[in-house]
């Protein structure tokens, strides 16, 4: 199952690329459509997707669907492996443990050791001192966006957006306080983490924090 990111479009284009590879290794690879899609909303990123897109929402989209194949997938082995990045790497964290039918998980850009609201803040953070900026210009950037994540905290509507005209408050409320590893810990299968040094979405300090509480376990 390859798990998407938070772009606003149909899963089914991400996984044309790895169907022949991931095919002549014996498997198969699994689509889950993400909400209002295929849609004939005349708007470029349907009402459907923008009402009900949380990771939440994937996780119980992503579990109905592993569940139904028991009853219409002749001859599988009835084992999953997880692949997931960026928003899809949080997902594949939180429905992996959940899923009896798990037997291998891959975590790409994904950070996860942290809360993503503590990963946009230091992401933030890192950004401003890379650019000079004082202390006091940080902190009061860091302020102003504390104060962002706590409105999202208290209106998580679907008819505002934040950092991407898709990326609505109800989406942000439900990620925001998430972190991989209040998951991870109950997983008991091979799992396998993978981030740039130098990505700018995901902090790596995040992926490398996830590892380390894991290995503390």
């Amino acid at each position: 199952v390859i798990l998407q990111g938070s772009s606003c479009k149909s899963a089914r284009a991400d996984h044309q690329k790895y169907q022949i590879p991931i095919n002549a290794m014996n498997m198969a690879i699994v689509t889950v459509e993400k909400r209002g899609f295929p849609s004939a909303d005349s708007n470029p990123c349907p009402t459907e997707y923008l009402e009900n897109n949380t990771v939440d929402d994937r996780v119980n989209d992503y579990l109905t669907v592993v569940a139904d194949l028991h009853s219409r997938a002749a001859g599988w082995n009835q084992q999953v492996i997880w692949i997931g990045g960026s928003e899809g790497a949080t997902v594949a964290a939180l429905v992996a443990p959940k899923a009896s039918e798990t037997v291998a998980t891959v975590l790409i850009a994904g950070g996860g050791g942290m809360t993503m609201a503590n990963e946009i803040v230091l992401l933030t953070e890192k950004d401003l001192r890379s650019k000079g900026a004082s202390d006091a210009e940080v902190q009061n950037a860091t302020r102003e966006l504390n104060a962002q994540i706590q409105e999202i905290f208290a209106n998580p509507t679907s008819s505002k957006s934040w950092l991407g005209e898709t990326n609505t408050y109800k989406w942000w409320a439900a990620i925001l306080p998430k972190d991989s590893f209040s998951a991870l810990k109950e997983l008991k299968t091979p799992l396998y983490i993978v981030q740039g040094t130098k990505d700018t979405s995901v902090p790596v300090e995040s992926a490398d924090l996830l590892v380390k509480k894991l290995r503390e376990l």
